[in-house]
């Protein structure tokens, strides 16, 4: 039978996704229990989004330009059809996987050149920087934790010290100018374009949730807007439009679709077909060998020898009339038996007539009448 069934293997890796699916099953359910008992619910987002209350979002940000009778929105949008007001303060804070078409690359640089006021946070798309600026400042992954003012202009009045995690560091300023920072690094650069002003955050924790309220990161902040109503670009974190898949480099896109789908293939080859196992031939009914064997060992096992006896030599003596013809004498059916290479005890204890024996007796006889039978038999076939 040719089994379309999963190996034990297999079956091992079956059981393992069961269980770490089950296991997300759980774990989603408890979070939603646990949301839905706490009232102080955070809200998770992306790194820099302003939707997020977690320590990497930036809400606080959002509702600190509230507080201060300022305006504050969001954009969901493409910037390429989003007709941006230049009167505005656009942030885009940590990107990570943006990759702009030129369109909104040229929406951008429009915008600040007609005065609009531009906050880039964190590493930016080269594209971005390309456009932006003559020179564009160099970003190191590792920064300064502590920062103080290098240069008075309207972002740095009355900051003093600046905290964060040391996540970036600007170790040149390109053409900007270095206004915050330590240690030979920037934490804060300032560009002139246009009409308009950009203003670089190497750190994206500075004005997260869990560092804005450190030394004086909250005053930069508001500093950093100009007064203007200040506009987060949430397009970039997967907000609106085709969701966080638009923000995917397409690239990456057709690499996560063939890892699906190689995944898909390998699931259905280790995975148990649809219906049984598929037979290689039709099953018959069993040999005359295999039922005379298997009703003497069920008579045998039913504490029964001395009819298992009886049944085992009927058969016996019929198969051996089969080969010499009826009416036969029981020399006759002994010579014959002994022909086909019997033995004197497996002989007798077929052809025997003599039942009156003692249970051992009967036992022994039984099993040499057993073999014989099968010995009988298997010369016919």
């Amino acid at each position: 039978m040719r089994s379309t069934t999963i190996t034990p293997e297999g079956r091992r890796i079956r059981r393992w996704l069961i269980g770490a699916a089950v296991a997300v099953v759980v774990l989603n359910l408890a979070n939603l229990a646990w949301r839905a008992l706490d009232v102080s619910e955070v809200v998770v987002a992306p790194s820099g989004s302003s939707y997020g209350t977690n320590p990497e979002g930036y809400a606080a940000w959002a509702e600190l330009i509230t507080a201060m009778d300022q305006t504050s929105s969001r954009l969901e949008a493409s910037l390429a059809t989003a007709a941006l007001d230049p009167g505005v303060t656009l942030v885009i804070a940590d990107p990570f996987l943006w990759q702009p078409p030129r369109p909104e690359v040229d929406a951008l640089v429009e915008f600040v050149d007609d005065g609009g006021r531009l906050i880039l946070v964190g590493s930016m798309p080269p594209e971005v920087s390309e456009a932006l600026f003559e020179v564009a400042p160099t970003l190191a992954f590792a920064g300064p934790v502590t920062s103080v003012v290098l240069a008075e202009e309207e972002a740095t009045e009355n900051v003093r010290v600046v905290e964060g995690a040391g996540w970036g560091g600007f170790t040149d300023a390109g053409s900007g100018r270095g206004v915050v920072g330590a240690g030979g690094e920037f934490s804060v650069v300032t560009h002139s374009r246009g009409r308009g002003q950009i203003l670089q955050i190497a750190d994206v924790s500075i004005l997260s949730n869990g560092y804005i309220g450190r030394a004086d990161n909250a005053l930069l902040a508001i500093n950093l807007t100009g007064g203007r109503e200040v506009v987060f670009n949430e397009s970039i974190h997967g907000f609106g439009g085709a969701g966080l898949w638009s923000t995917i480099p397409e690239r990456w896109r057709t690499v996560l679709l063939l890892l699906g789908a190689a995944l898909a293939t390998w699931m259905i080859a280790v995975g148990r077909r649809f219906g049984p196992p598929e037979a290689d031939r039709r099953d018959l009914a069993p040999e005359r060998r295999a039922y005379v064997e298997a009703l003497g060992a069920l008579l045998g096992r039913a504490r029964q020898p001395q009819h298992a006896l009886e049944v085992v030599q009927t058969a016996g003596r019929q198969s051996l009339g089969a080969r010499l013809g009826s009416n036969r004498s029981p020399a006759e059916l002994r010579e014959a038996a002994l022909g086909l290479g019997l033995s004197d005890e497996e002989t007798t204890a077929i052809l025997a007539d003599d039942l009156s024996l003692e249970r051992k007796k009967h036992e022994a006889r039984l099993l040499a009448a057993d073999q014989g039978l099968a010995q009988v038999i298997g010369s016919r076939e």
